[in-house]
């Protein structure tokens, strides 16, 4: 089922795949893409690199984290489970202990042309300005939650000031650690009278709020209707009332990890 859903992503116009190593199914969308003959050359492919992914963490705080691969192994092996030998984007999945010379690694990899863009994801203002210190080279992408009742207006205008390209993750603010999250945005009221004013669904109205604000969305569905559903934002824009009213919901809540506090 889930090999069909990207073959229907792929014919409805979807052009991008996100993944990761920790998400565990690099391999399931190389497969895919291979049995339903997907070029490669048209498809644009994230994928991310998790220090979980490089050391055997210690479950006690007397043992040590001990490495078992190379950043440079990661990486092969990202491609080899996807199936191609470069990627068009490479993250940093999480600031973790050790970032610095994870992006050193990562830059050397992009410098070699084994990646066409690196970038982060839920980097801080902090993160990033450590970056800059020991590094020329400047984050393509910095990917991170942003939605409605996390709206990350400083955090975006920072990343968006230094030239880097905002991601949006959990953009309805979907997660099984916090099932109410979805609801508490797509069912809330402001939502549904724009989505009503418009004639759209609650999705689409999010989805328009975050990119008329200069973010890219990477939204997960699995059905036809909502794969073109997401896809048809493009038609209408939110007024200025309308984007300040969607503003208003923040909360500054965190629906997946938080990494002010992580």
């Amino acid at each position: 089922v889930g090999r069909k859903v990207i073959a229907t992503a792929y014919e409805v116009g979807y052009r991008k795949i996100d993944t990761a190593w920790l998400y565990g199914n690099e391999e399931f969308i190389g497969k895919a893409l291979k049995e339903n003959s997907i070029p490669r050359e048209e498809m644009f492919i994230t994928s991310k690199l998790n220090i979980n992914n490089l050391y055997w963490r210690g479950y006690h705080q007397r043992l040590p984290n001990i490495r078992i691969r190379s950043v440079r192994k990661a990486f092969d092996e990202s491609c080899q489970r996807l199936g191609t030998d470069y990627l068009d984007l490479y993250l940093l999945h999480w600031p973790s202990p050790g970032f610095e010379k994870q992006w050193g690694d990562v830059v050397k990899l992009y410098e070699a042309g084994r990646i066409k863009a690196i970038g982060v994801s839920s980097f801080l203002p902090k993160h990033l300005d450590r970056l800059a210190s020991i590094s020329s080279v400047v984050p393509a992408v910095n990917q991170f939650e942003l939605n409605p009742i996390n709206s990350q207006v400083n955090e975006t205008l920072y990343n968006q000031n230094k030239g880097i390209q905002v991601e949006a993750y959990a953009s309805f603010g979907t997660t099984k650690k916090n099932e109410n999250a979805s609801a508490d945005i797509l069912g809330h009221e402001t939502i549904s009278a724009i989505a009503d004013a418009h004639r759209k669904t609650p999705s689409q109205i999010v989805l328009r709020w975050t990119v008329q604000r200069g973010v890219t969305v990477i939204p997960r569905s699995k059905s036809r209707e909502h794969l073109t559903e997401n896809l048809n934002i493009f038609d209408f824009e939110l007024t200025e009332e309308e984007m300040k009213a969607i503003y208003a919901m923040n909360q500054n809540r965190y629906s997946r990890g938080n990494p002010h506090i992580e």
